[in-house]
C-alpha cells in the first residue's frame, strides 16, 4: 500500500537522522521540511470545516485508536480548519499506524477511509514524491557513511585503541639567590618538567596511559625518562584500578601532579614522603561523600624493580561533609598509611643493597574552599626516614585567595623536622607569593618569594619564577 511505503520512509529517514522514530508520527512541517528539488505541496486554499465530513471521519478515527497528533490542541479543536494537505499527512499517518498495528475497523470505518483516500489521491502522490526523493538522498548519505567509515579504520589512532589523546605540558624556572644558604636548591635558570603524555581506550572499560619525562636522563635510574604507565579499568561502578608504575596515594599534594600546585615548590613533607611514583597495583574508590585508595607497591620507587621479597601496602580515605551543601563551601577531611619495607643504598662496587629496615607513614590533612577562599593543613610522619628507628616528621600551612579569575595569591607555612630525636634541627619555609592564569588557565605565572629558617646551618632567602604550560 502506498500510504505505507510513505510511513516506513519517513521512519527510516528518522532513524537515520537519529530521530525517535516509535513515539512519534509525521507532521505536515516535518514533510516541509524534508530537502527536496520538489516545492512543498502546501495548498492553504482548500479546506476542510470542523463540520465536513472528511474533518469528522478522520477525527472520529484518529482519537479513537489512539493515533498521537504532536502538541494538543494542534488538530481537531472546532476551531481552526483542516487544509487538504494536514488532512492528507493525517491519513498517511493512520494508515501507517492501522497496518502496524493490524487495527480492525468496521466495515463503515473501512469504507470511509477508501473515500478518503480518493479524495486525497493528489495530496498523498506528492507527499510521496517528495520522500522518494529523500529516501535517494538517505542511501546516498548511506554510501559515503560506509566509505568513511572504511577510510577511517586505517587511522593511526586504531593502532593504539580508540580516543587516542596526545597531551603533556613544560615547566622553566629561574631561582634567583638572595641569600645561599645550606638548603641544596639550584641557582639560575632550569628546566624542572617537560612531559609527554599518551592515552587512549583499548577496549570498553579499558585505558591505557603512558608518560615521557625528557626533561629527565635517560640513565638516571629511578628518575628516568618513564613517568606513570599504567593499565586502567573502570568496570567497577565508583571505581577505578590501575596497574603499573602511577603515584603511591599517600597524602593529599604529594600525588598530585605538578602543574595542579599553587606554590613552585611542594612541601618539605610532600618531597620527602609522597611525591614519588612504584609499581604495583592501585584502586581508587569515588563516592558523593567518600574518596578511598589502596595500594600494593614494590616498595623500590620510580622505575627501580624490587629489591625485596616485602611489598608497601597504603590506604588512604577522604570523607566531603558538605557534599550535599555546596553553598557552604567543599571541605575535605582525610589521612591514610603507609606500611612496608626500604633497603639503603649499599656497597655499588660489591653489588650490596644494604640492611633492609621497616618504614611506616602516616598521614593527615584538611581541606576548605569557598568561593574565592582556599585553605590546606596536611601533617606527615615517617618511622624509618632513611635508616631503621629515625622518625621524622612535618606539616604545612597553606592559604590562597582570587584576587580576580586570574590572580591568585597565597601564603605558607612549611616546617619539616628530619630526626625527632635531635634536638633544634628545624627547617621552616615561609612562602608568599602569587600566580597568574592565561590561556584558558593553561598557562600559569608564578612568583615565590621563600625564606628559609635552618635551626642547624644557615638560613637562605630566594625569590623563585616559573612558567608552565599545558597543552
Amino acid at each position: 500500500m502506498r500510504s505505507c511505503r510513505v510511513l516506513s520512509a519517513i521512519v527510516a529517514v528518522m532513524l537515520a537522522t537519529g530521530l525517535s522514530a516509535s513515539a512519534k508520527v509525521c507532521t505536515l512541517q516535518d514533510i516541509q521540511d524534508l530537502p527536496s528539488a520538489q516545492k512543498p505541496a502546501v495548498d492553504t486554499s482548500k479546506s476542510f470545516s470542523n463540520d465536513h465530513w472528511a474533518y469528522k471521519t478522520l477525527e472520529n478515527v484518529s482519537k479513537k485508536y489512539g493515533l498521537m497528533l504532536g502538541k494538543p490542541g494542534d488538530k481537531f479543536d472546532g476551531q481552526a480548519a483542516l487544509t487538504r494537505n494536514e488532512a492528507a499527512v493525517i491519513l498517511v499517518n493512520l494508515n501507517g499506524k492501522i497496518e502496524q498495528e493490524n487495527l480492525q475497523l468496521s466495515d463503515s470505518e473501512k469504507a470511509q477511509i477508501e473515500i478518503l483516500k480518493q479524495e486525497l489521491q493528489g495530496e498523498t502522490q506528492k507527499l510521496v514524491g517528495r520522500v522518494d526523493n529523500l529516501e535517494g538522498s538517505v542511501n546516498a548519505l548511506k554510501g559515503s557513511v560506509t566509505n568513511l567509515q572504511a577510510s577511517d579504520k586505517k587511522n593511526l589512532k586504531y593502532g593504539f585503541g580508540q580516543d587516542m589523546k596526545i597531551a603533556g605540558g613544560m615547566q622553566t624556572m629561574f631561582n634567583g639567590s638572595i641569600q645561599r644558604g645550606d638548603d641544596n636548591y639550584a641557582p639560575n635558570f632550569s628546566i624542572p618538567l617537560i612531559e609527554v603524555n599518551v592515552s587512549g581506550k583499548l577496549y570498553p572499560h579499558l585505558n591505557y596511559y603512558i608518560q615521557a619525562i625528557p626533561s629527565r636522563r635517560y640513565d638516571s635510574g629511578a628518575n628516568g625518562i618513564l613517568g606513570n604507565a599504567f593499565i586502567a579499568t573502570d568496570i567497577i561502578p565508583h571505581h577505578t584500578i590501575q596497574a603499573g608504575q602511577t603515584r603511591v596515594p599517600i597524602g593529599y599534594e604529594g600525588p598530585q601532579s605538578p602543574y595542579k600546585y599553587d606554590t613552585v615548590q611542594i612541601s618539605q613533607i610532600s618531597r620527602k614522603f609522597s611525591a614519588y611514583r612504584d609499581t604495583g597495583v592501585k584502586v581508587l574508590g569515588n563516592w558523593k561523600f567518600m574518596d578511598y585508595y589502596l595500594g600494593a607497591y614494590n616498595g623500590s620507587g620510580n622505575n627501580s624493580n624490587d629489591t625485596n621479597t616485602s611489598m608497601d601496602m597504603i590506604g588512604f580515605v577522604s570523607v566531603k561533609p558538605l557534599a550535599n551543601a555546596p553553598k557552604l563551601g567543599h571541605m575535605e577531611l582525610g589521612g591514610g598509611v603507609q606500611q612496608g619495607q626500604a633497603n639503603p643504598v649499599g656497597n655499588t662496587a660489591l653489588g650490596t643493597l644494604g640492611t633492609r629496615y621497616a618504614r611506616q607513614t602516616y598521614n593527615a590533612y584538611g581541606r576548605y574552599k569557598y568561593k574565592k577562599f582556599e585553605t590546606v593543613t596536611e601533617y606527615a610522619t615517617r618511622n624509618g626516614y632513611g635508616a631503621q628507628g629515625v622518625k621524622a616528621d612535618g606539616f604545612y600551612t597553606n592559604v590562597s585567595y582570587f584576587v580576580t579569575p586570574k590572580t591568585q595569591l597565597l601564603a605558607r607555612l612549611d616546617r619539616f623536622d628530619p630526626n625527632r630525636s635531635t634536638v633544634s634541627n628545624h627547617i621552616t619555609e615561609y612562602t608568599l607569593g602569587g600566580n597568574y592564569y592565561l590561556s584558558n588557565l593553561n598557562l600559569k605565572l608564578m612568583c615565590n618569594l621563600v625564606y628559609v629558617k635552618n635551626d642547624a646551618a644557615k638560613d637562605a632567602e630566594r625569590i623563585v619564577l616559573q612558567a608552565q604550560y599545558k597543552f
